[in-house]
């Protein structure tokens, strides 16, 4: 994406992407699905040591991906990516 951050396809079997901010998908990036299992992980297990060395360092890049792709226009509006104001109606 030319961008900072962690960012993820998803491919099928055959190895084709299936969606990515370049995709139809209507999330956007795998980036977001696997953070969220980080982030239930720890609810479940509350073990401080994985939050510490494993988990926030990958919510820390994925952020950092999202906060990459943010545009500010002219109108001031914020788009992420291509998307545009009127295509999110």
């Amino acid at each position: 994406m030319g961008v900072g951050g962690a960012d993820f396809a998803a491919y099928n079997i055959l190895g084709k992407v299936l969606g990515g901010l370049g995709g139809s998908a209507r999330h956007g990036s795998m980036s977001s699905y696997m953070a969220l299992m980080h982030c239930l992980c720890w609810r479940y297990r509350r073990d401080a040591k994985q939050l510490r060395e494993r988990i926030y360092p990958f919510l820390k890049e994925v952020l950092e991906f999202y906060v990459n792709l943010l545009k500010k226009g002219d109108d001031a509006a914020i788009t992420c990516g291509r998307r545009t104001r009127s295509s999110w109606r």
